[in-house]
């Protein structure tokens, strides 16, 4: 918050709640009571936004042994509001993506950052015979031994292609087995796979 010798004058004699916050009674979230009490002598972590302006802040609060032997609250706030902002909007991204991904007719799985399957659309269990409770038990790696054989070493180069190379999004045409299936027979399967920071994101 930026002070001023006129802004320090009109805060002297102040309560923090007031200067701060622009209210007349103290904070419903102050953490006096976790601080002087079970988090005494240590330090405890939130995020809140400020009502007064509209910002973002992680805080640090800690009770510390004043010079005269009272116990005061010390915190120290870092302004976060655009990286917060920045994780909101992906949440709404997220939920945006979710909401369409599970009404639409075409399969579609999201792996994570370690390859395993995080979420699956109703489709695509429908399409291969899974529940989505056995399908997120599962990695690409798991998937890979739906897939014929002979397609398998196909993909395996061309996605690693994709990210050495940096080619962005991609698709590929590949011949994969229903989960009541014995053998593969000549049905082929077509996925479009979407790169994100150089990580396999969607397979669609």
């Amino acid at each position: 918050m930026k002070h001023s010798k006129k802004s320090e004058k009109n805060s002297f004699g102040k309560k923090c709640y007031q200067v701060i916050q622009g209210q007349e009674s103290p904070f419903s979230f102050s953490t006096n009571p976790i601080i002087f009490n079970e988090y005494l002598g240590k330090t405890y972590n939130w995020e809140f936004q400020n009502r007064k302006n509209g910002r973002w802040f992680r805080c640090s609060d800690k009770a510390i042994k004043w010079f005269n032997g009272k116990m005061m609250r010390m915190e120290l706030a870092i302004d976060i509001t655009e990286s917060k902002n920045n994780e909101l909007k992906l949440k709404e991204s997220e939920t945006k993506f979710r909401a369409m991904a599970e009404n639409t007719s075409d399969g579609l799985i999201t792996i994570d950052e370690n390859e395993k399957i995080s979420f699956v659309s109703p489709s695509y269990t429908k399409l291969f015979g899974y529940s989505p409770a056995e399908m997120l038990k599962e990695s690409i790696e798991d998937r890979m031994k739906s897939i014929h054989p002979d397609d398998t070493k196909y993909l395996r180069e061309a996605h690693l292609n994709n990210i050495i190379y940096k080619r962005g999004n991609a698709t590929y045409e590949y011949r994969l087995k229903h989960r009541m299936d014995i053998t593969f027979g000549e049905k082929t399967m077509q996925h479009t796979i979407i790169i994100q920071k150089g990580n396999l994101k969607h397979v669609i």
